[in-house]
């Protein structure tokens, strides 16, 4: 089995000591390369960031990018469902767009 996660999962995990509870149950962990790049980067101190790129580096963890997505053909599905939940996210959208209405809300289209 496959697993994808965010931000806060992976950060909580990794500062814990407990991220191969992870690796335990799932084969490979998938996860968004603007979450790395983006969100951990910002968020995470740098040893959680030195720990998850190991991972990585060891394959453990794979950095999925827009083309993936495409080739699967989930880009359209995966983009309808970020913009369909944008709430969650915050103020992450902001790092995508940097474009504002006129009500100062960020929005991705």
């Amino acid at each position: 089995m496959e697993a994808s996660l965010d931000t806060n999962v992976i950060i909580h995990l990794y500062k814990a000591n407990f991220q191969n509870i992870l690796f335990n149950r799932f084969r490979k962990l998938k996860v968004y390369e603007f979450i790395r790049y983006h969100e951990i980067e910002n968020h995470a101190e740098p040893e959680i960031i030195n720990q998850f790129d190991r991972d990585v580096n060891a394959e453990r963890i794979e950095l999925i990018t827009d083309d993936y997505l495409k080739s699967i053909g989930m880009y359209d599905v995966f983009q309808y469902h970020v913009r369909d939940i944008e709430i969650l996210f915050d103020g992450c959208f902001t790092c995508i767009t940097g474009e504002s209405d006129h009500s100062g809300d960020y929005e991705v289209y």
